[in-house]
């Protein structure tokens, strides 16, 4: 038996996604159920949650969001600039250790207040970002409501 839109956009609803007023494509509303059912869950996370809080997913190795990835810039740089031999070495690990030390706290409070303004500017709707793909096959015509969608639900239970 297939599934229609409003069948879908219930169970978007109980695994709570927000299902807006028109409704997309069927194999959008899919995805979006699969992503939501298969994403990673960390015990973290969920203490997080329990808490009250919300957890909000950086972009990895983003030096703009990220104070730590501005602070290893000045780093390597600062490495870069000291070091004398091209192979790491004993020599290069200790060169290293030694200009990590001589970090200012300073360099983090600018690092941490540069990402917090950051933060402002870009909005928290920018910061969470789709961790999926959804793929949009414009040849099908996906307004019918007939359309056999089980299949691609297959392993996806109905809270």
């Amino acid at each position: 038996m297939s599934k229609t839109k409003a069948e879908l956009a219930e169970i978007m609803a109980l695994h709570g996604l927000d299902v807006p007023e028109k409704l997309p494509l069927k194999a959008i509303m899919v995805a979006q159920i699969k992503e939501k059912e298969t994403a990673e869950q960390y015990a973290v996370d969920n203490m997080i949650r329990a808490a009250g809080h919300e957890v909000l997913r950086l972009p990895p190795y983003n030096c703009e969001l990220n104070p730590i990835e501005m602070v290893w810039s000045q780093l390597k740089l600062n490495v870069r600039r000291r070091n004398q031999n091209p192979e790491l070495s004993a020599a290069v690990v200790d060169l290293v250790k030694e200009e990590a030390e001589k970090i200012p706290a300073e360099l983090w409070e600018n690092c941490c207040r540069h990402a917090h303004t950051l933060e402002a500017v870009y909005g928290r709707e920018l910061l969470v970002a789709p961790e999926g793909q959804v793929v949009i096959h414009f040849d099908d015509d996906d307004d019918s409501e007939e359309e056999d969608v089980d299949g691609d639900l297959e392993g996806i239970d109905q809270l």
